[in-house]
């Protein structure tokens, strides 16, 4: 049986009584929160399997890190397992990045315990850039924006489009007014998804751009010093990942420091291979989203005004 844990509350609405099984195995149990433990015990499963990464990112909410507090919403079912026991199954071989990226992760987050076997094919000669960016950071609309990183990332994701046309491409944020920005810049014909950090977890990709956005004197990063969202940040791509932002900045944090130190400095930008804007890019990300929702909404006006002729028919409601 695979099930979420909306459904099964609503089977056991329809039933009248809980889902009884024997073995319980929980996908992604790092987003898992403990507040689910009393709908998952009430299945009287004799073996409950958590699997996940208590390391990176805890289940979401929309309420701020203070009033979860003591929730049982703050933290994931498996990280209290693994804190109370310490007795876990670590899997000690990964298969998704190129071994240079897994070292930064694994020394950072691991202690040194992830490795990459080694006949797993990665090709990129740099696989970490850093592309320096040090225009100043704004505040817009409850979230952070910095227009000066927009064109060095566009410039990043035509240069890595072009040059592998097949390859999966991503550009990663930690902030919604960036999201945005970058949706607003990147043409939908690139095929480059625009994603927030947190909005990533679980997704890879061969090639992953990072805007970091925060830059200011004072080293001021807020929640980009989460080290379960910098966990998350830098071990989405395969092939290469590069970030665009203030060094100095971010080496106010430690792990961003050994990140920046681990980083070669950025060389895709030198190359002559860079896509030219001819006009013709097309619509943007954020307009073909914006054509999608407009599309949906004339859509359900439609049929909500076929249903009320029918009810007004009389072939409703007899």
């Amino acid at each position: 049986i695979a099930s979420t844990s909306r459904l099964l509350r609503e089977y056991e609405e329809e039933h009248g009584e809980p889902l009884t099984v024997h073995t319980v195995v929980i996908d992604e149990c790092g987003c898992t929160p403990e507040s689910s433990t009393p709908m998952l015990l009430r299945m009287r499963p004799v073996n409950l399997i958590l699997v996940g990464d208590h390391k990176q990112l805890p289940p979401l909410s929309l309420l701020p890190p203070h009033e979860l507090a003591g929730t049982g919403h703050d933290r994931s079912l498996l990280e209290r397992c693994v804190l109370a026991s310490g007795q876990v199954h670590r899997l000690t071989h990964q298969y998704r990045m190129h071994g240079a990226i897994c070292k930064v992760v694994s020394n950072l987050f691991y202690a040194g315990r992830l490795l990459t076997p080694p006949d797993l094919k990665r090709t990129a000669k740099f696989p970490m850039q850093w592309y320096e960016c040090r225009g100043r950071e704004t505040m817009e609309s409850n979230s952070y924006i910095n227009r000066h990183e927009l064109q060095e990332v566009r410039t990043l994701a035509s240069i890595f489009r072009q040059q592998h046309p097949k390859a999966s491409i991503a550009i990663l944020t930690f902030y919604k007014g960036q999201l945005n920005e970058l949706a607003s810049t990147i043409p939908a014909s690139w095929g480059v998804e625009v994603l927030t950090v947190d909005a990533c977890q679980g997704s890879e990709f061969d090639y992953v751009i990072v805007s970091c956005v925060r830059s200011n004197p004072e080293g001021r990063i807020g929640f980009v010093k989460d080290a379960k969202r910098i966990c998350v940040a830098i071990s989405r791509a395969k092939q290469m990942q590069v970030f665009v932002g203030n060094s100095q900045t971010m080496s106010a944090d430690q792990d961003w420091r050994y990140v920046v130190a681990n980083c070669s400095e950025g060389q895709e930008r030198d190359s002559k291979k860079v896509v030219r804007s001819t006009g013709d890019d097309g619509p943007s990300i954020a307009e073909v989203q914006r054509d999608a929702k407009i599309a949906e909404r004339l859509q359900k006006q439609e049929e909500a005004a076929a249903a009320g002729q029918d009810v007004s028919s009389g072939r409703e409601g007899k």
